[in-house]
């Protein structure tokens, strides 16, 4: 039996969840070929597709040298928008559009803390994937998909672990996996 306060889905059809990795989301091609498996899913019309990505190739890494401290956050961060802009030409994706949407998600690094956080580091290394789900979202409606960008940090919730360490509990998180009715619920309605 439902919880008393949950409200049927929009749509019942249930959800396919697609995952590409960096190779997969870092050029037209292969963003043609996601754009095509999400056609063919949802012409059967009793799916509707939920698409994760993670950053383009080698952005984590590059992230990853910033924090460490190996790279200066201001070359990295003209590399990183360098690379996204021309990944948004190349879908054709807006220049404006898409340059703003880079440089405000890279304006963290423009003043590195002398000590990072573990709070600043998480937030750095969501960029990539933050930067590439965007691109991707522009891309996909740009091909007549009917898609809505989402950022998944509103949408998934830590669970600490036993024995877990500060790092742990914030860079190396274990997400809730159990069914939500209301979760659920909300993600329908979006």
């Amino acid at each position: 039996m439902p919880p008393p306060d949950f409200r049927p889905p929009v749509n019942a059809a249930p959800w396919l969840v697609l995952k590409f990795g960096g190779t997969s989301v870092s050029d037209r091609a292969r963003w043609d070929t996601i754009a095509g498996i999400v056609r063919d899913r949802v012409a059967t019309g009793n799916t509707r597709v939920l698409i994760v990505v993670s950053a383009i190739s080698g952005m984590t890494n590059a992230l990853q040298r910033v924090i460490d401290g190996a790279d200066s956050a201001e070359l990295a961060a003209a590399g990183m928008q360098a690379r996204h802009l021309a990944l948004a030409r190349e879908l054709g994706i807006d220049d404006g559009t898409a340059a703003g949407a880079i440089a405000d998600g890279l304006a963290i690094l423009s003043s590195p803390p002398r000590a990072p956080s573990l709070a600043w580091q998480a937030e750095v290394l969501a960029l990539g994937e933050l930067l590439a789900s965007r691109l991707g979202a522009a891309f996909l409606q740009a091909q007549g998909l009917d898609v809505a960008w989402c950022d998944a940090r509103n949408w998934l919730s830590a669970r600490a672990l036993p024995n877990q360490n500060d790092w742990a509990r914030r860079l190396s998180v274990t997400c809730h996996t159990e069914v939500d009715a209301n979760w659920r619920s909300r993600f329908d309605a979006q």
